[in-house]
């Protein structure tokens, strides 16, 4: 689909600012004192989370949209990509006044929301996750796991979930299965993963995150086990007596892909191409979900 952009209102680099990123006020504010931090997944490209400014501001929401990695000054690897990068771009939009701030990420993204909403409770007060993962993933090179943590936090790496089998073997494991299913398949490495995790602080304590939270999921998600992994988040809010909302959304046809906007990389999925009216459908429904979510923080 034809990407959507607008001009941004600021831009942020990391020498300057300590975060790479573009601000954008949206014309016709519905959302007052209330503004999302956004970010796309682990391709790293900013194209997507720049598509996403154009929906929030349309939706008459603020948003800043961040790079995470593969921007100037910014990890090039999936390798200690500093969470710092949202904790400073969120003290900016303090200092604008915003009375609440929120995340939105998909996918890798998805992650890094509900990991930076654990991390920084006393900034963050909403998280909007995207078929996420449920750990702390290892660090990676072209879907080669190295070692090492995906993620860092004040300069130090966090603890993370090795993948299995290690590294160049996971990534022929991830080319079979993709072959295999006859689409990027992901699932099957990553629920082996996490049954096999041996480092009890790799799992994201959700329940720290001083908000409400929306996960959305997909039946059909090749990548990310997200009806599993919604089933846990639950259990783990009910055991740690989490004092906020937790929403879940699961979708029957729409792929890893749980957008308002449609990537041209989602055709790579079967579902996308199997279920298209479904899809279309059920991706605005999923923004209306959102939206909705958003209203009522």
């Amino acid at each position: 689909m034809a990407a959507k952009r607008i001009k941004p209102n600021q831009s942020f680099s990391m020498e300057q600012d300590g975060f790479f990123g573009e601000y954008y006020k949206a014309k016709d504010n519905t959302f007052p004192g209330k503004c999302i931090i956004a970010f796309g997944g682990s391709v790293g490209k900013f194209l997507l989370s720049q598509m996403m400014a154009w929906e929030f501001a349309a939706a008459g929401m603020d948003v800043l949209i961040l790079a995470y990695h593969g921007e100037p000054g910014l990890p090039k690897l999936l390798k200690d990509q500093p969470v710092d990068v949202i904790e400073k771009a969120a003290l900016w939009l303090k200092a604008q006044g915003y009375e609440k701030i929120g995340l939105w990420g998909v996918s890798m993204g998805g992650c890094l929301a509900l990991l930076a909403g654990s991390l920084l409770p006393e900034l963050i007060s909403c998280v909007v996750a995207s078929a996420p993962m449920e750990m702390v993933p290892q660090a990676e090179d072209n879907k080669c796991p190295i070692p090492g943590s995906a993620f860092s936090f004040h300069g130090k790496s966090l603890p993370y979930v090795r993948y299995i089998p290690y590294g160049k073997a996971w990534k022929q494991a991830f080319v079979r299965e993709t072959l295999r299913h006859k689409e990027p398949c992901t699932i099957d490495l990553l629920r082996t993963a996490y049954a096999e995790n041996d480092e009890p602080e790799a799992v994201i304590k959700i329940w720290n995150i001083n908000g409400p939270i929306l996960v959305l999921g997909s039946e059909l998600d090749s990548m990310c086990p997200d009806v599993e992994t919604i089933e846990r988040y639950r259990d783990q809010l009910k055991e740690h007596a989490f004092l906020h909302r937790f929403e879940s959304h699961i979708y029957p046809h729409l792929g890893h892909f749980i957008l308002p906007v449609r990537p041209y990389s989602s055709a790579l999925f079967i579902s996308e191409r199997k279920y298209k009216k479904e899809c279309v459908k059920e991706r605005k429904q999923s923004w209306e979900d959102t939206l909705a979510f958003l209203r009522a923080w």
